[in-house]
Order: structure tokens, then sequence, then C-alpha cells
């Protein structure tokens, strides 16, 4: 069983040493779900790791954090599995980046590393350093290079040399003011290098953009929606952020009627209005076709699409987009069958709110309670797991917003099944809104150990 570890930071401004914690373990939850092992050395990581039992650590120092990419034709694993892959099939005691010592010596890099437990403890549990390069040495297993695997996949934004961390500083020492993230100011910023001025310019992208968002597509799968749907009645009211087909997929499979009503809450009021365009004017054929329409009608910059690669619409490889509906249209059992239920969906009374459920859901809760029914559903993505929100608030910032939501989401109408991420990014599905909540104070959960309450975890 693979653990992921964190060493602290050593950056000597206490503001810059949090936010590179932070990053590591936030930017670590896109795909992996399991417990975190944060201490300030290696050697305490490792301690921890054998003593719960883990079978190898991958072990990042704060500052190195892995990528986020949407690719929609990949066929490459995430990085938890392809770390899990390399640890159940090559004979390894630490894989690691090396250096060169100032005085010529080998050295292991304070940046990451994968780590076999059961050989390390055979190993007397080496001390990190010299000591450690020496016991696989004389175990016959030499340090084995990880960067082939991890090419790509990752990015050191200063945990292999705490001085050039510091090139972040302006940047996040005041929580990441937007006036920071000026994309000019970015390739100027000659104190920054590539990783650091790569990662910077995602998160100002995101940051700008995310209120003027839409989703065209989903990222997320509807594996969670196949394995809860089955409904004992028709949808009373589905609530539903405005991304993708998802919605269309939580309605089909759990049924719907004429009784049925559809709210949608978002941020983005963009994401609102395409979403009203497509129901009142798209009669459900071709939609890549569709989407050239909608170009046209909601223009960039003024309104943000999220494309692969954040490629803006004058750059989209449509080949891309034909081959996402195709992938779409193979879920719905092909095009005629997804016509037919788009066609009565968009029939149903809808309802578009703007509200930000991170920063103050009362506008959605409101709605909830006005009339709640046994059959009500709410999908909320993973609306307290974004960019903008990983930069701009704290890990207890946003545990405190989502435990607001799920609070005022039990009391509204407890009834109503839940779908969606937690703040750790961690799959909520198949429960109940009363009995998630319940469950989960039970369980008392935190950033470095999330919850698993749900029937399926996908990737958010």
């Amino acid at each position: 069983m693979l653990a992921f570890g964190v060493v602290g930071a050593t950056a000597p401004e206490s503001a810059l040493a949090d936010k590179l914690v932070d990053l590591t373990i936030s930017w670590c939850r896109y795909t992996y779900r399991g417990p975190i092992l944060l201490a300030p050395t290696v050697d305490a990581v490792l301690g921890h790791a054998l003593a719960r039992g883990f079978r190898h650590c991958f072990i990042q120092f704060a500052g190195h954090v892995v990528r986020e990419r949407w690719d929609p034709g990949s066929s490459a694993p995430d990085l938890t599995s392809a770390l899990a892959d390399f640890a159940e099939r090559e004979p390894y005691l630490v894989a690691a980046y090396t250096e060169t010592s100032p005085e010529g010596r080998r050295a292991l890099s304070t940046r990451c590393l994968l780590v076999d437990l059961a050989r390390y403890r055979e190993a007397g549990s080496p001390p990190f350093g010299d000591a450690l390069i020496a016991a696989c040495d004389r175990g016959g297993l030499p340090v084995r290079d990880i960067e082939p695997l991890l090419r790509g996949r990752t990015l050191d934004l200063g945990a292999s040399c705490p001085t050039r961390a510091q090139a972040l500083a302006p940047y996040v020492g005041r929580g990441g003011a937007q006036a920071d993230l000026d994309p000019e100011n970015l390739r100027q910023d000659e104190r920054l290098d590539e990783n650091q001025r790569e990662f910077l310019g995602v998160i100002a992208r995101q940051t700008a953009n995310a209120r003027r968002g839409v989703f065209l597509w989903n990222i997320e799968s509807y594996d969670d929606v196949a394995a809860t749907g089955g409904a004992d009645g028709a949808t009373g009211t589905l609530y539903s952020v405005a991304a993708g087909f998802k919605p269309n997929a939580i309605l089909h499979r759990h049924g719907f009627d004429a009784g049925t009503r559809v709210v949608f809450l978002d941020y983005s009021p963009q994401a609102l209005a395409v979403r009203r365009r497509l129901v009142e004017e798209w009669n459900g054929d071709h939609f890549p076709g569709f989407v050239r329409y909608l170009f046209a009608k909601h223009p960039s910059p003024g309104t943000y699409y999220h494309l692969w690669g954040d490629a803006p619409p004058e750059a989209l490889d449509w080949r891309d987009a034909e081959l996402a509906w195709r992938r779409e249209l193979e879920w719905w059992g092909g095009a005629e069958a997804f016509r037919r239920h788009w066609n009565a969906y968009r029939r149903l009374p809808h309802a578009y709110i703007e509200c930000d459920l991170l920063t103050d859901p009362a506008p959605a809760l409101r709605e909830v309670a006005r009339d709640p029914r046994p059959h009500d559903i709410v999908w909320w993505s993973n609306a307290f797991f974004t960019m903008y929100g990983n930069w701009y608030y704290s890990q207890r910032a946003r545990q405190a917003s989502y435990e607001r939501w799920m609070a005022g989401l039990a009391a509204a109408n407890g009834e109503a099944l839940v779908y969606g991420s937690d703040y750790a990014n961690a799959s909520v599905n198949g429960l109940r809104a009363g009995d998630y909540w319940s469950r989960y104070r039970e369980t008392k959960p935190g950033f470095l150990e999330p919850a698993a309450l749900h029937i399926t975890e996908i990737r958010m």
C-alpha cells in the first residue's frame, strides 16, 4: 500500500513556508485520496509510514507539486497509479533525484523520493542522506533515478533549493493577491525559474477567469452516477452547478417526469447564460457544431472556456471536440438516445441562480429549503476544491466553508441525495445529505486524513 508524505518547508518567511506546504498537499489531492504524512524531516515521515504499516512511501518536500493536466485523448495513468505500478514491479529501495554535492559526492535531492519501506526497515532504517545511499549500495539496489517516472508530471517550485523558493514570496506573501499575478510581470520577473513561471502562469489564468468560466464538457466521470443511480421515484429537484452533461446523466440515471425541476447554481454568470442558451436553443444534435455558435454568441475573453491545454476558442483543435462528443455519446448509447433524453429534459422548468458555494452558499440553501422533496438531488462537483479556492483560501478556510455548506444542506433537506467532492477532493456520493453529515461528524476528517464517505471514488 502506497502512502504520500510531505516534509515541511524551510523557507524563512512563515507565510511562504505555509503556502508551499499547502500547495504541495493540495495538488496531491487531484489524484491521491489516502493519508498524507506531514513531518519536519524525511526520517520522521518514514517513521510514521512504518508505524502505520504502509509498504511504500512517496515523499515530497514542500514546494514540489504534482502537475494537473486535462488531455482529452490521454491514456497515461495518473501519478498515483504510475508510482504504485513502479513500486509493485521494480526492485528498489529508494528512487529519487540525485545531485552532486560541493565536495563532489553524490547526494539525494530535497525534491522527492519513493521508498520501499520493507527494504528500508531491513536495512536498519538509515537516516536520509549519505547513510541511505550507502544502504542502497550495500543491498545491491543503488538509488534508482525517479526522473523518467516523474517527467512531465511534477514541478519544483523551490523544494530542491529553498533560496529559489524565495522568488515566490511576492506572489504568495499576501495570499496571492491577483495584482501580483499579472502575466506580463511573470514573464519579466527574472527571479522566477521555468517551473515557477509555468505554475504561476496556470494559476494566473485560472484565478483571473474562474468567475467567467464555462465548462462545456465534464472533466469528472459518471461512474459515481452509474453506481448510485436507480431511483425509487422520479427526481424532485436537481440542484446543480452549470457544467457539462453530468446534470443530464444524473437525471437520466435517477429518472425524471413532468414534475421535476432543475435549478442551476454557479458563481459564473457566463456559465449560467451558456446553460440557458443550450436549454432554450439546442436540439441535442452534434454538440461541436453548436459550440461554434456558442463561441460567437458568448465570445472570449468575456467568457472563459475551460478547454484542453488552456487553449482559447480560436486555437481549439476541433478534433478534440469531436473526440469528446463521441465519448459522451458512447455513455448514452448513441446520438439518438442522447437526443431523445435532451428533448425531454429541456421541457422541464429551469431556474438559474448566481451563487458562490465556497464564500456564501445562502442563496442555494434558501432555494433547497423552499420546497424540499424526498427525491431531490444536489451535485456541486468540486466547488470546494478548485485552483481558485486552493490559491486564495487556506486549507482550514476551505474546510470551514465546506462544513458550513454541508450543515446547511442537511438542515435544508436531509433527504437530498448528494454528489460532489469535499475540500480535500474526496468523493461524496451514495448518501443522503443528513446521513452524510452525521457520518462526517463522527469521522472527524481533516485535510491530511480525508473522509471516504462514498460508494464510488472518482477523479475530480
